[in-house]
């Protein structure tokens, strides 16, 4: 079941109510009512409705919706969002939420009063992202030192020469997004680095690091960053997911098996003495 995300006002609400279906918004100006997935919909509220009090959140089954939908981009960049063209029917609206800012004006999903490890994805500061590059570079060279016998000096040149390739213009390079994963305190409990690269000639979403800070695992909170991950791909229009295991990594093998990532190819190597 795919549901759709849509924020109104209480008033108007009630008026579709009085009159057996929902035409607000913007139907009849741009001929479509705006939606939002869930992983949107947080997000266009903080950015367009920051500190109002007077709205509500529906959730929509995309199935029961009786007009036309579309999932398009029509503003420019990669994220596509889901539009109805013509009136909502009220049955296709499945829950009601009550949809209020915090006392800083800004808003969070209702469901996430439901789990107490829920996290929140934001994007890196430029601050945050010096301090990630730098642990993404010792951890990686770790990683390179073992894997291919070097010395700690050595993998960390070749570690710094790959990423300076793979980032050009650093936090800013195209197509790169860099995030940090938050618990519900707002503490920064690891960090999550995806892009969007062509592999055979088809877009695909390749993880290059995804952290959790040893005192916060086994919280759910790499699980849940996952999942997060994965709804902002489809936004995109992207159903191919990509990443790179080192061998002597067997929990993040187990992490990313139990999420149905599968063995795209192997290598293999044997050390003499």
């Amino acid at each position: 079941m795919s549901f759709l995300y849509h924020i109104t006002l209480i008033e108007h609400w009630e008026a579709a109510q009085r009159k057996g279906s929902y035409d607000f918004d913007s139907l009849k100006a741009e001929g479509f009512i705006h939606c939002s997935l869930k992983e949107q919909v947080v997000r266009v509220a903080n950015s367009r409705f920051r500190g109002r009090a007077d709205l509500i959140l529906l959730q929509i089954d995309e199935a029961k919706i009786t007009a036309p939908v579309k999932v398009e981009n029509l503003e420019g960049g990669y994220e596509k969002f889901p539009h109805i063209y013509g009136p909502l029917n009220l049955d296709a609206v499945v829950k009601v939420y009550p949809f209020e800012p915090n006392s800083e004006g800004e808003f969070s999903h209702p469901d996430r009063r439901s789990n107490p490890n829920r996290i929140t994805m934001n994007e890196m500061s430029q601050d945050e992202f010096i301090w990630f590059q730098k642990r993404s570079l010792d951890n990686y060279a770790e990683d390179v030192a073992q894997a291919n016998s070097l010395s700690l000096t050595e993998a960390k040149a070749a570690a710094a020469k790959q990423i300076a390739e793979i980032l050009p213009q650093g936090r800013s390079t195209p197509r790169h997004f860099f995030y940090s994963i938050q618990d519900p305190e707002g503490t920064i409990v690891g960090n999550l680095w995806w892009g969007v690269r062509e592999v055979h000639g088809k877009e695909c979403c390749f993880i290059y690091a995804i952290f959790v800070d040893e005192r916060f695992r086994n919280r759910s909170f790499g699980s849940q960053a996952l999942r997060w991950l994965e709804l902002q791909v489809k936004a995109l229009a992207i159903d191919d997911i990509r990443l790179h295991v080192f061998g002597h990594n067997p929990d993040a093998q187990r992490l990313y098996e139990k999420f149905g990532y599968f063995v795209t190819s192997v290598q293999m190597g044997k050390k003499l003495a």
